[in-house]
């Protein structure tokens, strides 16, 4: 969900060596450059009779469209942090829905800390990408921070178990802290 160039997708099932076991892939972007760039990707790992999807559409539509139990694996990079909290909270609920009984949810996403409040992650960021990001110019990285204050809005790891813990969605969360500001979240059903 928000494919977008599947670049980290495609290293991480690389380095794994997944992408031989896939048999089907559906990737959903509103980004059809983007969309492109991914089957650019993919489509030389995988396997020749897999097959290979791409839909136009916003993620959230897109799962309360899907059929109940019908994925394996669903995964996000990058993307559901542009949601509002009740939107977050009702994407994991479909996402729950349309994965198979023993199916999960893989999510690779900026998230808050526990004692941090979105103005203060957004301020931490903008100083790190101001200080780090050192390949962009000075109108990017301000293109950067903008999108940042308008569009995104991470929720806090407890947020997310809670959700998913609530409505005896997933039966295990577990967490792996790869940056400061990213998280990968697995969510077992």
């Amino acid at each position: 969900l928000g494919c977008g160039d599947a670049a980290y997708l495609t290293k991480l099932f690389h380095e794994h060596n997944i992408w031989r076991r896939i048999i089907s892939y559906t990737g959903v972007d509103l980004s059809s450059e983007a969309m492109k760039i991914g089957e650019e990707n993919i489509k030389p790992m995988l396997n020749n009779d897999a097959k290979l999807t791409y839909v136009k559409q916003d993620m959230s539509t897109f799962a309360e469209g899907c059929s109940d139990g019908f994925y394996d694996c669903i995964f996000s990079s990058l993307a559901i942090h542009h949601l509002q909290d009740n939107e977050k909270e009702n994407l994991l609920q479909q996402i729950r829905r349309i994965l198979k009984p023993n199916g999960c949810f893989i999510m690779v996403d900026i998230c808050l800390q526990e004692d941090e409040n979105r103005n203060d992650f957004i301020q931490d960021i903008a100083t790190h990408i101001r200080n780090d990001w050192i390949k962009l110019d000075f109108e990017q990285i301000t293109s950067v921070i903008s999108h940042l204050v308008s569009f995104d809005f991470p929720a806090k790891l407890s947020v997310w178990k809670k959700w998913a813990e609530q409505q005896d969605l997933f039966k295990n969360i577990i967490c792996f802290e790869t940056l400061r500001f990213y998280k990968t979240i697995v969510m077992e059903c």
